[in-house]
């Protein structure tokens, strides 16, 4: 199980002059631990974009967020609930899947999200092949400092 992310846990940004910096929105409505659950689109406050989660687990219509989830400063997740996540691996490879979404186009030139864009890639009954041509699936749990946190900044 990896855990999930919230409102308020941590990212570990690479960008000079950003650092540590919270998860700053989260679903309004789903909490996991008294906590907003965060999801792929949720904003940290320094900026970045969370653009992976597990595409089954939905959260307001968006995969849910988890730690180690990249985002779009090249920086990652570094906390989440200590009880509560996903990425079983009794449900099959399906159910430990993680689409990195910035792979598929969800990224708008300025930085934000596209949200006719993830909306359509979710309701894409082909999403799985296409993020497997385009290399956007990745295995949570062999996540490796060289591809989600490419500047090496250590999870705390």
């Amino acid at each position: 199980m990896i855990s999930s992310a919230r409102l308020g846990d941590q990212h570990a940004c690479p960008l000079p002059g950003h650092g540590i910096t919270p998860i700053a929105t989260a679903s309004g409505d789903v909490l996991i631990n008294a906590l907003c659950a965060a999801r792929v689109g949720d904003i940290c406050a320094c900026g970045a974009v969370i653009v992976a989660g597990f595409p089954s687990i939905m959260v307001n219509g968006r995969p849910m967020a988890h730690l180690g989830s990249p985002t779009s400063h090249a920086g990652m997740l570094v906390t989440g609930s200590q009880d509560v996540g996903g990425g079983f691996t009794f449900g099959g490879a399906a159910a430990s899947r993680v689409i990195d979404f910035s792979h598929l186009g969800i990224l708008q030139p300025d930085g934000t999200l596209d949200e006719q864009r993830l909306e359509a890639l979710l309701a894409d009954p082909q999403l799985a092949e296409k993020a497997e041509a385009a290399g956007a699936v990745v295995d949570p749990y062999s996540l490796s400092t060289a591809t989600t946190n490419p500047l090496g900044i250590a999870a705390l």
